[in-house]
């Protein structure tokens, strides 16, 4: 009955994130990209690590300030401290990580690590 109650859910809701902040992640031949969807967040609220391959967010969303005669109908934005990792298909170079963030979306981009490339192997032909 759990089962089917859990897919249930999962069918009613299939884009609804499950964690905070939502990601997006793309691999490719020489790096990985995560992209985290934080609006209304300021960029020095912000904390990134990353440690083998797992990149981690850090931050807090501070909570609306609403006037005396105000009070919520309907409040759908959560907000306090979060902690989000993201585990990348292998180790990164963690000295070439870059970061950005502008108009609510974080962009990090992680260099894969050289031992984690394709490598071309030379063939030789014997006569």
């Amino acid at each position: 009955v759990q089962r089917a109650m859990n897919r249930a859910f999962e069918q009613a809701s299939p884009t609804e994130p499950r964690e905070f902040p939502p990601v997006n992640v793309y691999v490719g031949a020489d790096e990985y990209v995560v992209q985290a969807a934080l609006p209304g967040m300021k960029a020095d609220s912000l904390d990134l690590a990353v440690t083998g391959e797992t990149l981690t967010i850090k931050g807090a969303r501070e909570p609306d300030t609403l006037g005396a005669e105000e009070r919520y109908h309907r409040q759908e934005r959560g907000y306090g401290q979060f902690v989000r990792s993201v585990k990348l298909p292998s180790h990164v170079d963690v000295n070439g990580v870059e970061a950005q963030y502008a108009k609510g979306l974080l962009r990090v981009t992680l260099p894969r690590a050289a031992e984690t490339k394709p490598r071309k192997i030379p063939l030789r032909s014997g006569n």
